[in-house]
């Protein structure tokens, strides 16, 4: 896509996408609610010949490219033209990937991360993390998206993966930083809508599952997946089992006391089920904290 091609693309379009909100619709102009800033009067407007905007507020205006640059630069993204180009290229639908979201009231537990841009996995310290990690990026952009976070405390901004649970929070991790965005839970998984899966696997958390995933993806063609994002989720994945019909649930517990323990309370769940088998999956990875470890010194790395 180039620059002419991309402010052919209808502000319409990216406007809706970003779920900035129409409030008078006129003959030759739309005004909406401003995507830069909170109001209750509508002062950003499109011209509906032109495909220009103009935000009153701000007193600024242009092109799609324009307004591509201009809402990096406020979300602070990198915003240079290119940068500019792929994100249209995605805002429009012309390409695959998790269409940008702007979040502004997501945060963490402390309330001091917050989360105000989702959108597919780009950066590369990202990309690398996960190679570090042995995770290929194509089987990662299947579960996970890069979140765009800022801390309150001293106004700085990093990126981290972010994995979507039942409850609409997220875990996150970057090479330096593990935490998660309200609410916690956990994140279930099917491979298929329709009819029920006989095995079910139970991982801790996400990068044992994109583990085994990486390399055993035929495990999971017919079984359902629950990760449980933290052992203190166990009791909320037990409503996800009861009586539901699974004939063996594997789990990838991590060996040590904590993941012990969680063993052991979902073996003495599992009694309370009739044909219920459970498979711990242990010694696959024995000599290792968890799965992932196996899996990353098997590579070398």
């Amino acid at each position: 896509m180039n620059i002419e091609q991309a402010n052919g693309i209808p502000m319409s379009v990216i406007l809706k996408n970003l779920g900035v909100t129409l409030d008078k619709e006129k003959p030759h102009e739309d005004w909406y609610l401003s995507p830069f800033r909170k109001e209750r009067t509508a002062s950003f407007k499109v011209c509906k010949k032109t495909n220009k905007w103009y935000d009153h507020g701000e007193g600024k205006g242009g092109d799609v490219v324009n307004f591509a640059c201009t809402y990096l630069t406020y979300t602070k993204q990198d915003d240079t033209p290119h940068d500019a180009l792929r994100w249209i290229k995605i805002m429009s639908g012309s390409a695959p990937g998790i269409v940008p979201v702007f979040i502004p009231s997501e945060s963490n537990e402390e309330g001091k991360i917050h989360a105000y841009y989702i959108e597919d996995i780009s950066k590369i310290r990202l990309i690398n993390y996960l190679a570090s990690r042995g995770i290929s990026l194509a089987v990662a952009r299947e579960y996970l998206c890069q979140v765009n976070l800022r801390n309150s405390n001293t106004g700085k901004s990093f990126y981290a993966l972010g994995f979507k649970n039942e409850k609409g929070g997220y875990e996150l991790r970057n090479r330096i930083f593990k935490g998660g965005l309200k609410p916690k839970s956990i994140s279930f998984i099917r491979p298929n809508l329709e009819g029920k899966m006989k095995i079910l696997h139970m991982f801790e958390g996400f990068m044992d599952f994109l583990t085994i995933k990486e390399i055993q993806p035929d495990r999971f063609k017919e079984a359902d997946t629950i990760v449980l994002n933290s052992v203190s989720n166990l009791h909320r994945a037990t409503p996800y089992i009861d009586n539901f019909g699974y004939s063996t649930i594997h789990s990838w517990m991590d060996n040590n006391p904590a993941g012990e323990k969680a063993k052991d309370n979902l073996a003495a769940f599992i009694k309370t089920q009739e044909s219920l088998l459970l498979k711990p999956m242990n010694d696959v990875y024995e000599g290792h904290e968890d799965v992932n470890a196996w899996h990353m010194h098997n590579l070398g790395l």
